[in-house]
């Protein structure tokens, strides 16, 4: 009975595994090919991928595929349905955006600067690094910075928007098989949205550039002890050497005493 249960067990769980898989595949043909989009899958066991241009006159190149995560130990992996579309913009400095597991390619980066938004849908997991805290605070506006949380309080998703060179991506992970057609144009439809208002404005990176340049003023301070004589101390600027030579050659006439 014990043998009879877990073949049981495994033939279910190997059933609908090729279920969710062959209803996946179907959907994300019969949508590549409504949208005239690339459609591929190695083999019959494999998971599909899609790729081309979307949005309103194309604006925009989508990438769908399955990627694979390691666990933190090392120890196993965990397969999601990626979304990746790259912007138009290039930011200044390298850095970015992520939440859950995201978070570790993040980290992988080795950025200095950590930042947190003051937004009331900014939750203290989501992290945010980059090469100037200025530059991010300045780039991180309201609007953008809901766009991002929006995104990343769809139910199990994992979420970056990472920039370095000339490269800015945005990527969405879910354990979602986007089995229907409809889900796959909702969440894509959303991803073309975000990217647009991610993206820089006319001017923008000229300004952010700007901001990197600027350096803090350093105040020059001087250590004066309690038992050094104040009276001595002089500024170069008012008057220096010359002044000193001017007093140097002035003669004091000796007090005289009175009779």
């Amino acid at each position: 009975m014990l043998w009879l249960t877990l073949s049981a067990a495994l033939l279910y769980f190997l059933g609908w595994t090729m279920f969710i898989l062959y209803t996946q595949k179907t959907a994300w043909k019969a949508y590549a090919k409504k949208k005239k989009l690339r459609y591929d899958s190695a083999s019959m066991m494999s998971p599909p991928s899609l790729n081309g241009p979307v949005g309103k006159d194309s604006e925009y190149s989508v990438s769908m595929f399955t990627g694979e995560h390691m666990a933190p130990d090392a120890r196993g992996s965990r397969k999601l349905n990626a979304i990746e579309i790259q912007l138009d913009s290039t930011m200044p400095v390298a850095g970015g955006v992520a939440n859950a597991g995201m978070v570790g390619v993040l980290e992988r980066l080795n950025l200095k600067d950590e930042s947190r938004p003051d937004h009331p849908d900014w939750d203290k997991s989501y992290v945010v690094k980059s090469e100037s805290r200025a530059v991010l605070d300045m780039y991180l506006t309201p609007e953008r910075v809901g766009v991002i949380t929006g995104l990343m309080k769809i139910r199990n998703g994992w979420v970056i928007l990472v920039f370095k060179d000339d490269m800015m991506l945005l990527r969405f992970d879910t354990p979602d098989p986007l089995a229907s057609e409809k889900k796959l144009d909702l969440i894509i439809k959303k991803m073309v949205e975000s990217a647009k208002r991610l993206e820089l404005e006319p001017g923008e990176a000229s300004r952010l550039k700007g901001e990197m340049a600027k350096k803090p003023k350093k105040q020059a301070t001087i250590d004066v002890s309690d038992d050094v004589d104040t009276s001595a101390l002089q500024l170069e600027d008012e008057g220096g050497e010359d002044a000193a030579q001017d007093n140097s050659g002035e003669t004091e006439n000796p007090p005289t005493e009175k009779s």
